[in-house]
């Protein structure tokens, strides 16, 4: 279980993983300024009690409601490892796990729930 002041993204974060995401290729801006809010608040309302539920909400708002114009998937995975990372946790998982899971998630081939229990196999308990 997860208290009051576990950690959240702040916008201006989730900004800085955009940016990052479209280093080499993308274009640039917000579709949807209000989805982006919702997607890093979506973790904390009473349906995602512990880390990797709240994850994988974070994951799936982010990659799938398309609040960027382009770099969408490539954000949410930016912003999903250190979220898990600041929560004390790290996401024993590949590049290639990761994106072969999100672009699963977007083409509907596996549900939140799927997403749930696969970050849960993958999370460490950070102990640095």
């Amino acid at each position: 279980m997860i208290s009051e002041d576990h950690y959240r993204i702040a916008f201006d974060l989730l900004l800085c993983a955009h940016e990052e995401a479209l280093e080499f290729v993308g274009r640039h801006g917000i579709q949807d300024e209000q989805i982006l809010r919702s997607a890093i608040d979506t973790p904390y309302v009473g349906y995602y009690p512990i880390v990797h539920a709240k994850a994988a909400a974070l994951l799936r708002g982010l990659a799938c409601n398309h609040g960027f114009i382009d770099g969408n998937k490539r954000t949410a995975i930016l912003i999903t490892e250190p979220f898990v990372r600041r929560c004390g946790f790290r996401l024993n998982a590949s590049d290639e796990e990761l994106k072969e899971i999100t672009l699963s998630l977007v083409l509907h081939k596996i549900t939140i729930e799927n997403i749930v229990k696969w970050i849960s196999t993958k999370l460490e308990k950070d102990v640095s």
